[in-house]
């Protein structure tokens, strides 16, 4: 069993076991807020926000990681995202294509479907990187301050890579991509995360505090909120799992960790903090439930969008939320402690 010192602090001489983690972070008020959604609907409550309020709260919360992203963005080295993007188009390429692999080799799915499923995980999930950024706030885990642009970059290659992929089978649509990546860039998550950055890095230092009071003090508890209607939503999904297939439900299980290592490793050699790189970590496990089904829907309407949509929300999503994030920051202190280049 590996052993790593608490995310609590170095000067702690504690050690905490991978379970010790997850039962740490199973203790966080927002991952229970997540679990008491599920239990719920398996209860058959009537436990639910209202649309428009669970709608604000989103936009709320997007729109706060930007700002908040964006004024420390403002004290940063703009030469030191280079490294981190390329590093995340990277992660995108890969978890993309041998997603695609896998889907075709091992799953024996037909092209368009593997390429759209493929996109969803070479994405991200806006709402598994909140809850990322709120667990290693919660110990004070420091990262870097663009880590919020590159959720935003990471969104787009996945659904080029998709359409490509796609074109040369078909020998068409590349001509649509253009269109496409202009939509995905205003669909709402990336649009409020685009505009956030841009408005905290612009905003004079005069009106930060201001902000923080708005977009800081009350982050956390608003999140627990966020995650209990995720948790809803997510339950309700569950139900439509025997439509994916057995190996969706298999291979939406068993990806997350290697494509999270994946993420980590790139972390390390673009020299982002251990906070930074479990984020790419957590990014590169996660799939999209937002921009990219919007893009398949528009670019490849031939397409089942159901099967990805179904997956991510009922299995990759609860599975990163409950215990996946735990397990990267865990598996990014064990890869910087070990691995030196």
């Amino acid at each position: 069993m590996w052993y790593i010192l608490s995310p609590h602090g170095n000067n702690e001489k504690n050690h905490m076991t991978l379970l010790d983690f997850i039962l740490t972070n199973l203790l966080n008020p927002a991952i229970m807020c997540f679990i008491l959604g599920i239990i719920a609907v398996l209860s058959h409550s009537n436990l639910s926000l209202d649309t428009k309020i669970f709608d604000t709260i989103a936009i709320y919360m997007l729109l706060a990681i930007g700002i908040k992203g964006g004024m420390k963005i403002s004290h940063s080295n703009i030469v030191s995202m280079i490294l981190p993007i390329a590093a995340t188009l990277s992660v995108a390429l890969i978890t993309t294509m041998l997603a695609y692999i896998l889907l075709r080799s091992i799953g024996k799915i037909d092209y368009i479907n593997a390429a759209s499923i493929a996109a969803h995980h070479g994405s991200v999930s806006v709402v598994t990187f909140m809850a990322a950024t709120a667990y290693l706030a919660a110990y004070s885990v420091e990262y870097e301050p663009f880590m919020t642009a590159l959720v935003a970059i990471l969104e787009i290659p996945s659904i080029i890579i998709a359409l490509s992929i796609v074109h040369m089978k078909h020998r068409n649509g590349l001509k649509r991509i253009p269109s496409i990546i202009i939509k995905s860039l205003f669909t709402k998550s990336i649009l409020l995360l685009v505009g956030g950055l841009l408005i905290g890095i612009v905003t004079h230092e005069s009106h930060h505090e201001d902000l923080k009071i708005f977009f800081e003090l009350p982050f956390k508890g608003v999140l627990c909120l966020f995650l209990l209607q995720m948790g809803i939503t997510t339950a309700k999904n569950w139900g439509e799992l025997k439509k994916v297939g057995k190996f969706l439900v298999i291979f939406n299980i068993i990806i997350p960790i290697p494509f999270a290592i994946i993420g980590i490793l790139f972390g390390k050699i673009a020299g982002l903090s251990v906070g930074g790189a479990t984020l790419l970590g957590v990014m590169a496990a996660s799939s999209s439930y937002i921009a990219v089904p919007a893009a398949m829907k528009a670019s490849l309407p031939e397409a089942n969008q159901s099967l990805p949509l179904v997956s991510t929300l009922g299995i990759n999503m609860p599975f990163n939320i409950v215990i996946g994030i735990t397990i990267y920051y865990y598996l990014a202190q064990v890869i910087y402690k070990n691995l030196i280049w």
